[in-house]
């Protein structure tokens, strides 16, 4: 991150993607401190965003290459897709940053 604050220091946004996190044993604690370090080390004028998520996939990568039939058209994949995305926790921002 070191990089990053010497960017934010000179009025350059800056913001940070985790993807995809990984599970492990301390998975929960581990990705809770690297978060309070970014707290700790950047003010919110500074960052655009903060992400942590699952494996992103490209649209390519969803349809037959991947699964085997076509995305959107079924159904039950198309609901564990809006499952995982509706869980995602947000913050706006109220700058125009911000989802």
């Amino acid at each position: 991150m070191s990089g990053c604050d010497r960017l934010a220091d000179r009025g350059v946004l800056v913001g940070f993607h985790f993807h995809p996190m990984i599970h492990y044993d301390r998975w929960r604690e581990d990705y809770g401190l690297l978060f309070q370090r970014l707290l700790r080390e950047f003010t919110t004028d500074e960052v655009v965003l903060v992400s942590f998520g699952t494996l992103t996939y490209i649209k390519s990568v969803i349809k037959q290459e991947m699964f085997g039939y076509d995305y959107p058209s079924n159904r039950a994949f198309e609901a564990a897709m809006q499952q995982a995305y509706s869980d995602k926790i947000r913050r706006r921002r109220g700058d125009g940053y911000g989802p």
